[in-house]
This record gives structure tokens, sequence and C-alpha cells, in this order.
């Protein structure tokens, strides 16, 4: 009789066995009134669909097959993955709460199920769902978590990812309310705002200072905050939003390829190198640099062809490298006495330490300081002050050294002792000074007459650009009669020439 007894309680417990996934993955997260946000970790339940075709109604005919999601590492293969989600919320509030629920963006797709009047609503969302067809109007993948009041609920997630490249690791994100979403989201958007409107406007004002001086650092600063400008877009997913909402693909693309990240690693090492002169000043440190923008460029291979997974870690990590480097050529340039290298070094201080920051909180999400708000706004908004600082305190300096070069000459001046060299180099100082500077003149004021004018033809514009072309053949001939007359020292500190290296 005993062991009838223990037999049937074996074959009991047995039975029981699939029901106790349920209970405990089922046990659920319990809102009350001072629930400031909601952690579904370790509190829901997950189903691999080995076949990844099935519908939501065949879905809830094996709930049996539910398990409680461990943190175990998710299987991926080469085609379409899919894995179904399930948790349950217990609201405790006196009202209806509404929280927002975010996902982790890797996910190709994701279908939110949600039970409302006696029947299951689904809300789509995504990396690779359109703009337009999210149920929530912003750039990451999240969903409306409406909770009733006094009662439990549960929700089902369909997970679907393409491939085997950069998967995901995690499923939900952190739940907020409703209210502090919409709050947090209109103050990122507006310091971001004010953000992008800098760069925008530096970027402008740069490039106009570069083609009325032609100094290439302005260019090649002009093009670095271009690609931070667009790194910083792509990381929010504000180019998804504003440039390219019906085409999410493109986004996966910068995802996986570092291109944003090379151009501007790219860009940032040839201005370090250019403003510092370091071929000549730091020749060691300019070789490292180009091996390091070698490697940089070869992240793109990297991710286009799946040689490595992360290639845009490594090329994330490639660019924390890039600013330690610019701080220790600064560094080294401004314990040189190389005058240049002051505000250099002060705008590479603030935007070094804003982009490692960003860097990390990208990579690991974690900010290993205090201030966690909007690191490289803050970093790049004062190097771009401090760069522009730079740039004309650079051009001044050359400009001091050229009018100084030229007060010796002419304190020599020409006389009865005064050699044929001598001689010539004072003439060509004085016409260059002078002449160069008349003839410069003439061809801003060609150059905005053009702007204002209404030609009638074809033939009367040609004539007005042919009278520009003179002038600027002019500039260059007086330019070349200069520079064959005078120093190797005066030739280097032409207006023209300030960028050369």
């Amino acid at each position: 009789m005993l062991i009838r007894i223990k037999i049937i309680f074996f074959i009991y417990m047995i039975c029981l066995l699939p029901f106790s996934n349920i209970a405990l993955g089922q046990s659920g997260v319990v809102v009350s009134f001072d629930t400031a946000s909601i952690d579904l970790d370790n509190h829901f339940d997950i189903l691999r669909d080995t076949n990844a075709n099935l519908s939501f109604e065949q879905m809830r005919s094996q709930e049996l097959y539910f398990k409680p999601f461990t943190h175990e590492k998710l299987y991926f293969t080469g085609e379409k993955n899919v894995y179904w989600a399930r948790f349950s919320i217990t609201n405790n509030f006196r009202n209806d709460e509404e929280f927002i629920l975010g996902f982790n963006d890797t996910w190709d797709k994701v279908a939110f199920y949600a039970h409302v009047d006696d029947s299951f609503v689904c809300e789509v969302t995504g990396r690779a769902t359109s703009f337009y067809e999210r149920t929530l109007p912003y750039q990451f993948s999240g969903v409306t978590l409406l909770l009733k009041t006094k009662s439990r609920q549960t929700f089902y997630c369909r997970f679907e990812f393409n491939g085997d490249y950069n998967v995901p690791d995690s499923f939900f994100d952190t739940a907020v309310p409703r209210k502090s979403f919409i709050h947090e989201q209109e103050k990122d958007r507006y310091i971001q705002g004010i953000f992008l409107g800098i760069v925008i406007i530096m970027s402008c004002y740069n490039l106009f200072i570069f083609f009325s001086l032609k100094d290439k650092n302005y260019l090649y600063y002009v093009l670095m905050l271009l690609g931070m400008g667009m790194i910083f877009m792509a990381n929010f997913n504000y180019s998804f939003e504003y440039l390219w909402p019906r085409h999410p693909q493109w986004d996966i693309f910068l995802d996986n390829v570092p291109l944003l990240g090379a151009f501007e690693g790219f860009w940032l090492l040839v201005f370090f190198q250019s403003f510092l002169k370091t071929r000549e000043n730091l020749p060691v440190w300019h070789k490292i640099m180009n091996v390091v923008n070698a490697l940089s460029i070869l992240t793109l291979p990297v991710g286009f062809f799946h040689i490595l997974p992360h290639a845009v870690t490594l090329s994330n990590i490639l660019g924390i490298l890039i600013f330690t480097i610019g701080l220790v050529i600064g560094i080294i340039s401004y314990r040189r006495k190389y005058k240049p290298a002051r505000f250099f070094l002060l705008g590479t201080v603030f935007s070094a330490r804003g982009t490692i920051l960003f860097l990390l909180q990208a990579m690991f999400h974690f900010i290993p300081f205090d201030i966690k708000q909007y690191p490289m706004e803050f970093g790049y908004t004062i190097d771009m002050i401090f760069f522009s600082f730079a740039i004309a305190d650079r051009i001044n300096i050359l400009k001091k050294e050229n009018m100084l070069a030229q007060k010796k000459i002419m304190e020599h001046g020409i006389g009865k002792e005064t050699s044929p060299e001598q001689a010539r180099i004072f003439v060509a100082a004085d016409l260059y000074a002078d002449l160069g500077q008349k003839i410069s003149a003439a061809k801003q004021s060609l150059a905005e007459l053009e702007q204002e004018l209404t030609f009638t033809d074809d033939q009367q514009k040609l004539k007005f650009e042919k009278v520009i072309g003179i002038v600027n053949e002019s500039l260059e001939e007086l330019q070349t009669i200069s520079q064959n007359a005078m120093s190797a020292t005066i030739s280097e500190a032409q207006p023209d020439n300030l960028g050369a290296e």
C-alpha cells in the first residue's frame, strides 16, 4: 500500500513539473504608488520558436513550454530567429497607469500583444520597422504599456532577428511612467537640438573662413565637425527619424558598418597632423597616427563583409585611442613651446573627455563618473569654442611673424650698401604687402558683386568670370614673384600658405 502511494505521488509531481515554470515566471511584477520604473529583469518567461513560424494563437497553445529567462546565452542561426516572451504585472495604483516599455534596439522586429476588451491588440516596433509603422512615434524601439487598476495582466512579445551578426543579448529595457518619459524626451531633444544647431553654425562659419583665407585647417575642422554631428544623429537615431524614416535598412547598415566612425576618425587625425605640424615637429607620432588611421579605415570592410563581429565596437575603441593620442601630442607640443598648442590642448581635453565617456556608454552602458548627463554635447561644445580660438590664434601668430620679418627687412632699407639680393627681398615684401592686399580686396569685391548682379545672358556672365579669372591669375603671379625673391622663412608665413605643413 505504501509503495502505491509513493508511485502515485511521484506521478503527480511529474505532471505538475511543467506548471512549475508557469508559477515561477508568472510571479510577475507588482506596481504600487511609489513605483518609479519597472524592471522586468528575471520576471519573464521565454519560448524559442525553432521554426520561426508560430502564430500568436499557436504560441498560446504551447504556453506550457515557456521557461523563466535566466540570462542564458541566446541561440541564433544565420537565418530567421524568433523568441516569444511572456510577463505579468499587477497594478496596485488607484487609477490606470501608462508606462513606456523599451526594447533592445538590436531586434529587427518586435510585436507586443496586450489584452484589451476581450481580445489581444498588437503593437509593432523594432529597428527593421519604418518610423511611420511604429505605434509609438519615437526613434527607439518601444510601446505603450497600459496597466489597469487593481488587476493582474499578462503580456506577450514576439522578438525577431535575422542573421547571426551583432546579435541581441537581452530583451527589455526599463519601463518608465509616460509622463516622466515625455518630460525626459522633451528635455533631451531641446538640449540635443541646441547642440546640433551649434555644430551646423560652427561648420558654416569655419567653412566661410576657409574660403576666405584658404587655410586648409579650417576645411579639416569642418569635415571633422560634420562627421561628429552625423555620429551623434545616428547614435540617437535622429538620422532615421528625420533623414530616412522609410528606410530602416540604412540604419541597420550603419549599425554594422562603422562608416561614420571611420570618416570622423580619419579627418580628426588629419586635423591633428596639420594643425600641430607633426610631420616636422613630431615625426614618430605622425607615423603612429597614420597607422591608427589605416586601422580605422580597415574597420569598413571588416563590418561590411562580417569578417569580425562588433566592428562598430572596434571603431569605438579606435576612437578612444585617437582622442588619447590627441591629448598626448597636444601636451608634448605645448611643453616644446609650440604656441598654437595652447588652445588646441584645452579643446582636446574637453572633447576627449566627452567622447570617451560617450563611447564607454555606447559600448558598455557604463560611465565611471558622477556627471552622466550629455557628456558628448558638453565636451564638444567647449571643444568647438577652443578649437576656433586655436585656429585663429595660429593665424595671428603667423601674421605677427610675417610682419616682424618684413619690419626687419624694412629697417635695413635699400641703400648703397644693400646687396641685390636684399633689394629684391625688400621689394618683394613691400610689393606683396601692399599690392597683394589690394588685389585680394578687388577679388573679394568682384565675388560679392557677382552674387548681386543679374546677367541678361550667358555671354555677359562669361565676360564677368573672365575678369575674375584675370584677377586670380594676377594674384597668383604676384605671389609667385614674391616667394621666389624672399627667403624660405618669409615665404612660409604668407597668408595663402598658413595651413602648409
